[in-house]
């Protein structure tokens, strides 16, 4: 089992480096990689501001990964839900991380934040 950073994450996404591209595919096919959700979080920020990735695409990306164990995360059912709503609204990842964790694992959320509170009074059916 290893841990992987962005630019792995990164270079076994975009193909983007023959010689770096080459050996993320060879460190992730060998090992057990796990990302981290700090990785991931970065891989999302660093695809949509750097390279101009559309959201639905990066999650339909990581998606495949997580839920093929292509790559594993710190809690792959809590990863997958997060990226999840991550395709389908408009909140930062982070946030549907928090929302994931009480999908998945029924934790109790509490913030600030109207986007994060209007989706959980709706998935909880309050709305």
């Amino acid at each position: 089992m290893v841990l992987i950073d962005t630019n792995i994450v990164l270079r076994f996404l975009l193909q983007d480096h023959e010689t770096l591209s080459q050996k993320a595919k060879e460190i992730i096919d060998n090992h057990t990689a796990i990302c981290l959700n700090a990785v991931i979080y970065e891989v999302i920020h660093v695809l949509q501001s750097v390279y101009k990735i559309d959201r639905i695409k990066i999650a339909d990306k990581l998606l495949t990964l997580f839920e093929n164990k292509i790559i594993e995360s710190e809690n792959n059912s809590v990863t997958i839900k997060s990226l999840i709503v991550f395709k389908e609204t408009s909140m930062d990842f982070m946030d549907c991380l928090l929302i994931a964790y009480q999908l998945a694992d029924n934790q109790i959320i509490y913030s600030f934040d109207k986007k994060v509170n209007n989706y959980l009074k709706r998935i909880n059916g309050e709305i």
